[in-house]
């Protein structure tokens, strides 16, 4: 077989996933951006749900920072709860409930509730993960 088909069958599969990865990623876009306009992460909650192989703790840091950041932190708190519903053993899910209780603990107790809280707490998880905010991996 000639290595012509083999690259040009190289390439085609890599268009497609890149064509993939890009409409997921805009599909993202527009689940956070009706989610800003609502005040509701229900669109983004739905959109993470689409793909069952997603890496939650993964999927919901990528979407939480940036809000977190943008000073959207309802919403932000609103998933690091939805987050630590579905994954609260992972680093970066322990990482964000310090990060509202210490930097936001008035809306932190409020959205999250004190029973939520003491319920998902889990010291040792979160004396692994540091103030990389997820990203130098260790936070999975």
């Amino acid at each position: 077989m000639d290595t012509t088909y083999l690259v040009i069958g190289a390439v085609v599969v890599t268009l497609i996933v890149i064509g993939f990865t890009v409409f997921r990623n805009n599909a993202m876009s527009k689940a956070v951006a009706l989610a800003r306009k609502t005040k509701d992460v229900t669109p983004i909650v739905a959109e993470i749900d689409k793909d069952p192989k997603a890496d939650l703790p993964t999927v919901f840091n990528a979407t939480i920072k940036p809000l977190w950041d943008a000073y959207e932190r309802e919403l932000a708190c609103d998933l690091i709860k939805v987050l630590l519903e579905r994954k609260d053993d992972a680093p970066i899910s322990q990482y964000w409930l310090r990060q509202v209780l210490e930097v936001e603990p008035d809306l932190a107790r409020k959205s999250l509730g004190e029973a939520f809280i003491m319920a998902h707490v889990r010291a040792e998880v979160a004396a692994q993960c540091g103030s990389c905010r997820g990203s130098c991996g260790s936070c999975k």
